[in-house]
């Protein structure tokens, strides 16, 4: 998988400067995007957890997901003050980090109970979201990403602002082309993001508002013919993972267990005031 990466960046065009290659890939991650519903008691424990299309999930990601998540505990979510029973999206990043001895263990890296907002009247829904424009440096030499935007959307369904938040790259060189292509990516999905716009909601607690921001995951990806089996739900995805940067108007910290890279791509997230039930368990247990 990691040779998967290199995608032909061994060129001296991409090895020339910077901090070594050897640096870039022990940030190399291992991951898989597992998805499902949580159904929530009262009391708010987990009733139940349906995984999606669990039949293409390693038997033992499956179990490990269900080993871990059954045990936690929610704040009860509540329907004119009283506690209720609820369905509950949720999409989980399982991150499998290899030790010393060339055996993997797995954890859980982050957690989303936000839904993608289809065509929700009480969420935000996509009216017009034409894909940024893939950046011709990239298509040159083959490589891709993922950018993790932060948009604040304004009354009237358009792009106020746009920042990336995080870029994950797909393929391995020294750190100056790293940053230079999550640069590259970052701008390109800025540029494109600033034209798109949306339905507003219209009912629940979120109508009515100024504004509202929502973070929308965009993919640079080529058919991959060298790995295939990496781009379906089930497998594990292999990238190196960007720093973390939050959006300068942001006016209140991510949940501890959000991982932006637990958003599925094609989704539009709420990221202010509906991070869906607030989760008391630590996300390892315990």
């Amino acid at each position: 998988m990691v040779a998967g990466l290199l995608l032909g960046m061994s060129g001296a065009g991409m090895a020339a400067g910077g901090s070594s290659i050897t640096e870039v890939r022990g940030r190399i991650e291992r991951s898989m995007l597992v998805k499902g519903e949580l159904l929530l008691s009262e009391e708010g424990t987990v009733a139940s957890l349906q995984l999606d299309r669990e039949e293409m999930l390693p038997t033992a990601i499956a179990g490990y997901v269900r080993a871990t998540v059954l045990p936690w505990r929610f704040e009860p979510v509540r329907e004119q003050g009283q506690p209720v029973r609820a369905k509950v999206p949720v999409s989980l990043r399982v991150v499998a980090k290899q030790r010393d001895d060339g055996n993997f263990e797995v954890a859980l890296r982050g957690v989303n109970f936000i839904g993608g907002g289809k065509d929700d009247p009480r969420g935000l829904s996509c009216i017009s979201t034409t894909p940024p424009r893939y950046p011709r440096e990239a298509i040159d030499l083959g490589v891709g990403g993922t950018v993790y935007l932060r948009l604040r959307i304004g009354r009237d369904g358009k792009v106020m602002q746009a920042f990336a938040e995080q870029v994950n790259l797909k393929f391995v060189s020294r750190e100056r082309d790293q940053l230079r292509f999550r640069q590259l990516f970052s701008e390109s999905a800025i540029e494109q993001a600033l034209k798109w716009s949306y339905r507003t909601p219209t009912e629940g607690d979120l109508a009515g508002r100024p504004y509202w921001d929502v973070w929308v995951p965009a993919d640079y990806s080529f058919t991959d013919r060298a790995q295939p089996a990496v781009r379906g739900y089930g497998h594990w995805q292999v990238y190196v993972a960007g720093p973390i940067q939050r959006a300068p108007w942001a006016e209140s910290a991510a949940q501890t267990w959000l991982s932006l890279d637990a958003l599925e791509e094609g989704g539009v997230y709420m990221a202010d005031g509906n991070g869906g039930p607030r989760l008391l368990t630590p996300l390892q247990g315990g």
